[in-house]
């Protein structure tokens, strides 16, 4: 590290555990060589984790006036603004009745910073930051994952949403829909205008499409670019694919444990499967799924977080082993033969280091776009969360089972091919270098 030694704010969304933990890891690495980190975010389960690395937490308060909860907003908009006000950056959050709540979040933000003495910022998925970092003319660092960004809707390898199906577009072939999808991501220009209205009252230059808004004035990639099947480009050079940031860091003490009780199911006989939604999926396709595999002789083990509450269970019977949280998820994945899984980042990551088939069921299109990524390298089959069916999911299992050296194989190359990551260490030193050429400017 320089004599001086920058302090970097990170601004981190604490009700979401997939992008508050890459900004820790990255947090935790950096203190780690000697540098200061402030975290600045919305109030949220997940920002215990901030006092176990040894940073500073400066909360942003969310006020919501009665008043702007019942104009002009819709039952989902209802929830959010009730219950995580800061997640509004995906809902409509810069239409102009709500453009005094948007204002002093950035004024805050602002204030922080200042106050803070922030010379670099680290975000996941904040518009607002967007605004106040450009405002006060300090760097930002986005970290996004790569089937955000336009160069993957460029190559075509978005499909479309399965929340968007329907009778009709279940009629249209898959090649027409998926071109249109990946056309109409890059055009987009959603959100744009109420974006644009508050970042000129900051005199902050003006986007030209949605995919914009997400963009940092350095936007690291946390993917590896031959998972994603991507070549670098000039918007998304190579140094900037810092690659996979996986969550075990926080839960390393029990990084190599397992559960007796689940060391003893993986000693039986007969196919053994994982089965997980992570904190994403809801409580109605996880029953479902959950009931299909009671009704078969496979080994399950079934790890069901916050999605059931603990009155919840069913009873099930003795092939299924049903848990609430376990040790080490990325252990388990090593030892079973196959994983049911939704399609977070760092879920999908985990089964594709563990080496092992997936069937992925994702709960929305960007972890749909994460399963995607495995079914091109031949280690999983992704199935559809709108119109799952017992069947369908029995016969996908079988298929697996009838052609597991085929998948297995196909998911041990995978394995190889991504052997060795550390994201957060790339992370690290990508924004040290650009601190330091910030520097000699």
């Amino acid at each position: 590290m320089r004599h001086h030694t920058p302090k970097i704010g990170f601004i981190a969304p604490f009700s979401n555990l997939g992008d508050t933990l890459p900004l820790i890891e990255i947090a935790r690495r950096y203190k780690e060589l000697g540098g200061k980190a402030v975290f600045i975010g919305y109030p949220g389960k997940y920002e215990k984790f901030v006092n176990e690395i040894g940073c500073k937490l400066v909360k942003i308060e969310e006020k919501i006036s009665e008043e702007l909860v019942k104009k002009r907003i819709s039952r989902i908009y209802k929830y959010h603004y009730r219950n995580r006000p800061s997640e509004l950056v995906f809902y409509r959050l810069f239409n102009t009745e709500r453009e005094q709540f948007v204002k002093s979040i950035i004024g805050q933000e602002i204030e922080i910073i200042k106050k803070e003495k922030i010379e670099l910022l680290v975000a996941s998925y904040n518009t607002t930051v967007r605004i106040s970092a450009r405002a006060l003319n300090i760097p930002l660092v986005v970290i996004i994952s790569g089937v955000t960004i336009s160069s993957y809707y460029r190559s075509n390898l978005a499909t479309f949403p399965d929340n968007f199906e329907n009778f009709f577009t279940r009629l249209i072939p898959n090649f027409i829909k998926n071109r249109f999808i990946n056309w109409y991501l890059l055009q987009c220009r959603w959100n744009i205008n109420g974006f644009n209205r508050l970042a000129k009252n900051y005199n902050v230059a003006p986007v030209k499409c949605f995919l914009d808004i997400f963009r940092g004035d350095y936007t690291f990639v946390a993917d590896d670019i031959n998972f994603l099947n991507l070549k670098p480009t000039s918007d998304f050079p190579l140094k900037n694919f810092v690659g996979p940031i996986l969550i075990d860091q926080p839960f390393k003490q029990s990084d190599k444990m397992l559960d007796s009780d689940v060391e003893t199911r993986l000693r039986r006989s007969n196919r053994t499967i994982l089965f997980t939604l992570g904190s994403s999926g809801t409580k109605k396709i996880y029953l479902e799924i959950l009931k299909t595999l009671n009704k078969t002789n496979y080994n399950v083990i079934a790890v069901y977080t916050t999605i059931l509450k603990e009155d919840e269970p069913p009873k099930l019977n003795d092939n299924i082993l049903l848990k609430k949280f376990v040790p080490s998820i990325k252990k388990i994945n090593e030892n079973v033969d196959l994983a049911i899984i939704h399609g977070g980042r760092g879920t999908v990551y985990t089964a594709a280091f563990s080496g092992k088939p997936v069937i992925g069921i994702p709960m929305h299109s960007e972890q749909q776009f994460n399963i995607d990524n495995l079914v091109r390298h031949g280690s999983a089959i992704r199935l559809s969360k709108k119109f799952f069916n017992e069947k369908q999911l029995l016969l996908t299992i079988k298929k697996i089972f009838d052609n597991y050296d085929s998948y297995l194989g196909n998911a041990q190359s995978l394995k190889k091919k991504l052997q060795n990551q550390n994201g957060a260490e790339n992370a690290v030193k990508r924004i040290l270098e650009i601190l330091n050429e910030n520097d000699k400017n």
